[in-house]
């Protein structure tokens, strides 16, 4: 539900240089990371400006990583990913 409301607020903002950010801690990234919700998170994070994920173990990292990489890739969007560590020794 908080998904789709920030999904919508991001929508219909009208100020074209307004930038929203996203912050979610590790439990609440688990739920987000899931099938049902995975495509909608991640449209989320994508129309977001920055997303920070607090308290996420080196795994949660890697899928976040990817995952924003994969959609970006399929949406054709333009944004960046900063892993602090390597990817392959994290999965």
């Amino acid at each position: 539900m908080q998904i789709t409301n920030a999904s919508q607020m991001v929508k219909l903002e009208k100020d074209p240089h307004a930038a929203f950010a996203l912050i979610i801690d590790g439990k609440a990234l688990a739920y987000a990371l899931k099938d049902d919700m995975k495509n909608q998170f991640l449209s989320l994070a994508v129309d977001c400006a920055s997303v920070i994920c607090c308290r996420v173990s080196p795994k949660q990292k890697a899928l976040v990583s990817i995952h924003t990489l994969n959609y970006s890739a399929i949406t054709n969007t333009n944004k960046m990913v900063i892993c602090l560590y390597p990817l392959k020794t994290m999965l």
